[in-house]
C-alpha cells in the first residue's frame, strides 16, 4: 500500500533529509500537500505552516514576482507565433515566482507541474509556470510579491 505523506517539501538537487521539520521528497506525488522550493531560497517555518493551511481551500499557491515585472518582459527573442502558441493572450499580466509553489496533489496540479517541466525547457521559468497554470486551471492563490521568499 502506497501511503502518502500529509505534508512535505520538494527541493531538487539537495541531499537534505528535512527542511524546517518537514521531510524532503523526490516527487510531488509522494505527499498530499507539497511545498516546492528552489534550493537558492529560504522560506520560514511560519510561512510553510500558513501555506500548507491554505491548501485546504486552494490547489496551488505561489507568490507574485515584483509587480513591475510583466510576462511581456520575458518574451525577448520569441516569435509572435511562439507566443500565440503558448496561449497566454495578453502579456501585460503579473507573473508568479515559481521558486516557491505550494500544491495540493490532485489530477489538475499533477498536470500543471508536468506541463511546467515541459515548458521550462524552452521558456523562462516564470513564463513556463504561468502558461502551465493558465492551461490546466488549478484554483491558484497568489501571494504578495517580495514577502514570502527570504
Amino acid at each position: 500500500m502506497n501511503t502518502k505523506i500529509a505534508e512535505a517539501i520538494l527541493i531538487e538537487g539537495t541531499n537534505r533529509q528535512e527542511y524546517c521539520g518537514y521531510p524532503i521528497i523526490k516527487e510531488s506525488t509522494q505527499a498530499r500537500k507539497v511545498a516546492i522550493l528552489d534550493k537558492s531560497i529560504t522560506v520560514s517555518p511560519a510561512q510553510l505552516i500558513q501555506g500548507f493551511k491554505w491548501l485546504g481551500r486552494w490547489e496551488a499557491i505561489s507568490p507574485f514576482r515584483p509587480y513591475q515585472e510583466l510576462a511581456s518582459d520575458f518574451m525577448k527573442g520569441k516569435s509572435q507565433q511562439e507566443i500565440i502558441n503558448l496561449g497566454l493572450g495578453d502579456l501585460r499580466i503579473p507573473l508568479f515566482d515559481p521558486r516557491l509553489i505550494f500544491v495540493l496533489t490532485n489530477e489538475r496540479t499533477t498536470k500543471m507541474l508536468k506541463r511546467y517541466q515541459e515548458l521550462k525547457a524552452e521558456w523562462d521559468p516564470r513564463i513556463a509556470f504561468i502558461a502551465a497554470a493558465w492551461e490546466t486551471k488549478p484554483l491558484i492563490k497568489p501571494l504578495p510579491a517580495e514577502k514570502w521568499i527570504i
